[in-house]
C-alpha cells in the first residue's frame, strides 16, 4: 500500500511479513518505480511544471506561483496570490499557460489533472488523508469535521470554501454566470436559473458566494444582489519633480507629504561652447 510521499516520490509499505527483508525492499522499490512511471504518464503537466522549475525555465513571480501550485497538488486559491498574479508580465502568463496552468477567476489550477485518468491516480494517493470520504464530482460536498488538506482536496478537483468542498470548474462557471448576470445597485443578480445550472442549493450558493468575498445587497422591494468586496492594493508611487511654490507642492503639504524639491539648473558656460 502507499504510505506517503508524492506522485513522483512515493513511499510503499508492504503488508505482512512474508519473505526476507532484502526481497521485500526490492519489491517495494519496484512498486514505487511503477507508481513513478504511472505518475509520469498520467500527470504529465505536473511533471512538466516541476521540470521547468528545476531547469530554471520559469522565473520571477511565475516561478513562485508554480512552486506553490505544485505544493498544493495542482489546485490553489487565487485570492492569497491575487497581487502576484496581477503583477505577472505577458511573457510570464504565456509561460504558465504553455505549461498547462490556468489562471482562473477564483482558482489557479492545472485542468489536465482534473481528467479521469489523472484524477484516479491522485485520489489513490490522497486516500490515506481522506479515509472513507469520497465527495461527489459534480457539486459541492460538506467537508468532514477535520477538514482535508488542500492537496487532498485538489485530488478531487475541489477547493475548501466555508465548510464546503467546491469543484474548481464550477467556480469558473460561476464567474461566467456572474459576468453575464444583470446589474443592480452596484452588484449583480445571481438568479435561481443560474443557481440551478450549477446544481447548488440556496444555502450552498449563499455560503460559497460569501466565502469568495461577495456581500449581499438587500434593498426593500428588490432582489438580493451580490457585490464583491473591494481589495485594497498598495502600489509604489512615482512622484514627479515640481517647483516648490507650485500648486502641486501645496497639495503635497496638505496631505502631510514632504514637498518635492526642484533640481537646480546647470549653469551654462560663457559663450555656450563645450568645455
Amino acid at each position: 500500500m502507499l504510505s506517503g510521499g508524492e506522485p513522483f516520490r512515493p513511499r510503499v509499505r508492504l503488508l505482512g511479513e512474508i519473505g526476507p527483508d532484502a526481497s521485500r525492499q526490492r519489491a517495494a522499490q519496484r512498486l514505487e518505480a511503477f507508481v513513478v512511471s504511472e505518475s509520469g504518464r498520467r500527470l504529465g503537466a505536473l511533471r512538466k511544471l516541476e521540470t521547468a522549475i528545476a531547469e530554471g525555465k520559469i522565473k520571477g513571480l511565475a516561478r513562485g506561483l508554480a512552486f506553490r501550485l505544485i505544493e498544493a497538488g495542482g489546485v490553489m486559491d487565487r485570492a492569497p496570490v491575487r497581487a502576484e498574479t496581477r503583477a505577472l508580465s505577458q511573457v510570464e502568463r504565456r509561460t504558465l499557460r504553455g505549461l498547462g496552468v490556468r489562471l482562473g477567476a477564483f482558482s489557479i489550477f492545472i485542468p489536465s489533472l482534473l481528467k479521469p485518468e489523472a484524477a484516479t491516480l491522485t485520489q489513490v494517493l490522497a486516500a490515506r488523508d481522506l479515509p472513507g470520504w469520497r465527495p461527489p464530482s459534480d457539486k459541492p460536498a460538506r467537508l468532514p469535521g477535520q477538514a482535508p488538506s488542500p492537496r487532498a482536496l485538489a485530488a478531487f478537483g475541489l477547493r475548501a470554501i466555508r465548510g464546503w468542498g467546491v469543484p474548481v470548474e464550477q467556480l469558473e462557471r460561476l464567474d461566467e454566470l456572474l459576468r453575464a448576470a444583470p446589474k443592480q445597485g452596484g452588484g449583480v443578480l445571481f438568479s435561481d436559473q443560474a443557481r440551478a445550472e450549477l446544481g447548488w442549493s440556496e444555502e450552498e450558493a449563499r455560503e460559497i458566494l460569501k466565502g469568495l468575498g461577495f456581500a449581499a445587497i438587500r434593498r426593500p422591494g428588490e432582489a438580493v444582489a451580490w457585490r464583491r468586496r473591494v481589495e485594497r492594493e498598495f502600489a509604489v508611487e512615482h512622484r514627479p519633480i515640481v517647483a516648490p511654490n507650485s500648486p502641486f507642492a501645496a497639495l503635497a503639504a496638505l496631505k502631510g507629504e514632504p514637498a518635492p524639491v526642484r533640481r537646480p539648473r546647470r549653469k551654462r558656460r560663457a559663450g555656450g561652447g563645450q568645455p
